[in-house]
């Protein structure tokens, strides 16, 4: 039987994420996020657990961490978060929905969340703390790295390479055997076609890299 899980984060993302906690029976013990106000702001009657006692209250070697923060372009918050949790010692759970399809052989990293309805194939590796959304389709032999978010109902057809810290907008998608550069992004709707440099950012439907 797994560790306990405190969820850290409750914003958009993070509702979801508890949600998929419950549908999946984990034993969730609080949620833990400095924004929140009040116990009355936690949902399912879970209590608030204070950041700054967390470690003395719920130690590493006996709690696993699920990251309820989302990832946006620009935005570092969610990594951090796990890479200061990491230093303190916590694992992170990595999730998946009930409605997901996952290959026998698909190999995900520490953190990796996916979301209902998505589809990972044969031979496909998912790096550690990445985000595969809801409805995401990634065919066979795909690399997704660390720290990415492929967004709800993007489509990437096979054999693509998309380095880390890389955001795949929803509905986007990507033709066989492309690489995608380290902190790209793709916008939502793009047709991508060729590779995509590093940090390069595709923000219209269109598929040359800007």
């Amino acid at each position: 039987m797994r560790r306990p899980i405190i969820l850290v984060g409750i914003g958009g993302h993070g509702s979801v994420v508890l949600n998929m906690l419950l549908m999946s029976k984990e034993t969730v013990v609080g949620v833990c996020d400095p924004a929140l106000k009040s116990d009355s702001d936690v949902g399912g009657g879970l209590p608030h657990l204070k950041s700054e006692e967390l470690i003395q209250s719920h130690p590493p070697r006996d709690f696993l961490i699920a990251n309820g923060i989302g990832f946006m372009p620009g935005q570092t918050s969610r990594q951090s978060l796990f890479q200061n949790m990491r230093e303190q010692g916590y694992d992170f759970v990595s999730l998946k929905h009930p409605s997901s399809i996952i290959a026998s052989d698909a190999k995900l990293g520490i953190g990796t969340q996916i979301m209902a309805g998505a589809i990972i194939q044969m031979g496909c590796v998912i790096g550690e703390n990445t985000i595969v959304n809801t409805g995401a389709q990634i065919d066979h032999g795909c690399i997704i790295g660390s720290f990415s978010h492929i967004c709800p109902g993007a489509i990437l057809s096979g054999d693509i390479t998309v380095d880390s810290g890389t955001f795949i907008g929803a509905g986007a998608v990507i033709i066989n055997g492309l690489k995608i550069g380290r902190g790209a992004v793709v916008g939502a709707g793009a047709v991508v076609i060729e590779d995509v440099p590093d940090n390069a950012r595709i923000i219209t439907p269109t598929h040359r890299a800007l």
